[in-house]
């Protein structure tokens, strides 16, 4: 009660004696005092106040007008990240305090760097403050966000502190002005909990305030795209975050940085998902940004790994009472209808370095997933031995680096290359060697996931078969290893698409007269194949499926086979 009555004397040194107590260097800020009744509540209200961010010619008392900014957004920081504070930050209008407080320190930060260095940091300190808040209250009440028009605050944020980043006098000002006191230690430490790139802060290099809010903006918006309302109101200022973040992906080292890394090729690939204009606009303009930061991640991933083994404080061992580092993103596909899964704290180091180091490759190939189904870009992808190896090693590979967490993997996004990829392969000049080599090439490195129990790796599997099947370097390699015999066992699954891609390799297979395939030389194989087809007919099956089913009978009918054309 009493801590809730000094928060209401808003105008009062009391209230900067009280916050400059409740601030003081002790391990940890004082958040109990706001469970006190009523003190949340008018701490939220006097941070609202006009004056708290305005200097005025009367000198203060006790702290400077943006020392007291900072003071009451780092308690607010501090109650967001404590377990049990978001529920009761968001009903006593927290969001909405920091809709209404964001945009005049944003107006303030932009004015503060032609005065003093130490003026300048000061609104962005308070900034980061309100950031570091909305990243914990974003998990759980992204369309309060939405509601209160937060995002535009969040893509101005983002712009200004890459505008000071680009200013090589402002940057150098920011990184080495920041005020020796116990505000600053405190916004240092919670810089380090909300800051993406924990590689570079955690190895001990402070890292510099417009950085750490340009990091931490892209961690909120990539948690609120997967909210589909705010991923569409994302999408609208496309044209305003796309510039920005490419920006700052080309100038962020993988090994270095790879959580803020993998958050902007995430962020890149959901605004993108499902549109193929903005596809096509992706690889006319930014290809070589995006396709050479992807494969600098595939390719770097075990040096990546090795990075955040050295260099990343676990969160099992906190030093000095600093927080832990951002927790690795979300587990994601490329396919916007799948939701990202909780951020649940590893439960050793291991899994920690593990999670971090996968994320950049998982991230870098969803971004793919999405530009190689543009023709101009996939082609050139398509034909390029060196990207494709790297795919297929990728997904051969026991590497831990690329080990993803439950069913969403990286072997499945590489999956899910691949196959966009091969669909370029028969544009190809038949007879081309390098042709004949990716074919071969990529039959082999599918067909171990033909059986590997994992329903969608098996599907993207026979997507890809089904692709190369268009071809007569990938019908003969089928005949070969005597591929077809194996398909027909699909035709008895479950799964409807794996039966509709394997009818049509079949199809495929039994259309080339040249080359009978050896399932229709099996007297075996052919009786199951007819039992599946009979099935299919005549049970509650798609009028597609049923389609191929009576193609596939016609070409078998024709062939030069044990059966005659009344048999079947």
């Amino acid at each position: 009660r009493a801590a809730a009555n000094i928060f209401r004397h808003c105008q009062d040194e009391l209230l900067d004696t009280a916050l400059a107590a409740v601030t003081r260097t002790t391990p940890t800020i004082n958040v109990q005092l706001l469970k006190s009744e009523g003190a949340l509540a008018a701490l939220l209200v006097a941070a609202r106040q006009p004056y708290a961010v305005e200097a005025t010619d009367k000198a203060p008392t006790v702290i400077s007008p943006f020392e007291r900014v900072t003071r009451m957004t780092l308690i607010l920081a501090a109650a967001a990240e404590t377990p049990g504070q978001q529920a009761s930050l968001v009903t006593n209008g927290a969001i909405q305090t920091i809709a209404e407080l964001l945009p005049r320190l944003l107006e303030s930060s932009q004015a503060a760097p032609t005065a003093t260095a130490v003026v300048a940091v000061r609104p962005l300190s308070a900034i980061l403050n309100l950031l570091t808040a909305l990243r914990r209250l974003c998990e759980e009440y992204p369309h309060h966000i939405l509601k209160v028009g937060l995002v535009d605050s969040l893509v101005k944020a983002f712009g200004i502190a890459l505008t000071l980043l680009s200013t090589p006098s402002t940057s150098a000002a920011l990184e080495t002005s920041r005020p020796a006191t116990a505000v600053g230690a405190f916004a240092s430490r919670f810089a380090f909990a909300s800051t993406v790139g924990a590689a570079s802060a955690s190895a001990g290099a402070p890292a510099g305030t417009a950085s750490t809010i340009a990091s931490t903006v892209v961690r909120i918006l990539c948690q609120l795209s997967f909210d589909e309302d705010c991923l569409e109101d994302l999408r609208l200022r496309k044209d305003n975050l796309t510039e920005p973040l490419l920006k700052l992906l080309e100038s962020t080292d993988p090994l270095q940085e790879p959580l803020l890394c993998s958050r902007l090729l995430l962020l890149v690939s959901r605004l993108i998902d499902g549109r193929p204009e903005a596809c096509e606009d992706m690889v006319s303009f930014h290809w070589d940004t995006v396709v050479g930061k992807a494969f600098e991640c595939i390719q770097k991933r075990k040096d990546i790994r090795l990075a955040v083994q050295q260099s990343v404080r676990p969160p099992s061992q906190p030093a000095n009472g600093e927080a832990p580092p951002g927790q690795p993103l979300s587990r994601t596909h490329s396919s916007s209808s799948i939701p990202p899964e909780d951020e649940a704290k590893p439960t050793s180091d291991a899994a920690y370095i593990d999670a971090v180091a996968s994320d950049a490759v998982i991230a870098a190939l969803a971004l793919l997933s999405n530009v190689t189904l543009v023709e101009e870009g996939g082609y050139s992808l398509a034909t390029s031995m060196p990207h494709m190896q790297c795919l297929m090693t990728l997904v051969n590979s026991d590497d831990p680096s690329v080990e993803g967490s439950g069913h969403l993997t990286a072997t499945r996004y590489g999956l899910v290359c691949l196959c966009n990829l091969s669909y370029y392969l028969p544009m190809m000049e038949e007879g081309d060697e390098d042709r004949a080599a990716l074919v071969s090439a990529l039959c082999l490195s599918v067909t171990g996931f033909l059986f590997e129990g994992d329903v969608e790796a098996t599907l993207e599997a026979t997507r890809l078969l089904g692709n190369m099947s268009r071809t007569a370097e990938g019908r003969r390699w089928m005949e070969d290893y005597e591929a077809g015999d194996a398909l027909v066992l699909f035709l008895g699954h479950e799964d409807s698409r794996l039966v509709y891609n394997c009818l049509g390799i079949l199809l495929n297979l039994t259309a080339d007269e040249a080359h009978c395939p050896s399932v229709c030389k099996n007297p075996e194989a052919v009786s199951l194949l007819l039992s599946h087809t009979q099935r299919l007919v005549s049970g509650n099956f798609s009028w597609e499926i049923k389609e191929l089913v009576q193609m596939l009978l016609k070409n078998i009918r024709w062939l030069d086979t044990e059966y005659n054309g009344d048999e079947v």
